[in-house]
């Protein structure tokens, strides 16, 4: 299953993709494609607010800064990273201006 996004960017600012995830699972979201102009600038996890449960899911919270106007594609999988099987994909397209 793929599904895709379009974020617009200020170059020179921090951008968040926002991905549900379960790595209680062991299921976690990679960057499988970074493209030159994107630079990471971090990833955190954000459990879901109230009572949480063991096994419950999240967010997995990634941050990127474009450093020149363009237009560009990030690439996320989802899978188990010790398996070797991608379940799902995530298209990313970023308008940087």
């Amino acid at each position: 299953m793929t599904s895709s996004e379009i974020i617009t960017a200020v170059v020179g600012k921090e951008f968040t993709v926002r991905l549900q995830s379960n790595p209680s699972t062991g299921y976690v979201w990679d960057v499988q494609t970074l493209p030159n102009g994107i630079t990471p600038a971090g990833s955190d996890f954000e459990k879901p607010a109230g009572s949480v449960r063991v096994g419950d899911s999240g967010t997995q919270v990634f941050r990127f800064e474009a450093k020149k106007p363009g237009q560009y594609t990030i690439t996320f999988v989802l899978h188990r990273r010790w398996d070797g099987k991608d379940v799902e994909s995530h298209i990313v397209t970023v308008n940087a201006a």
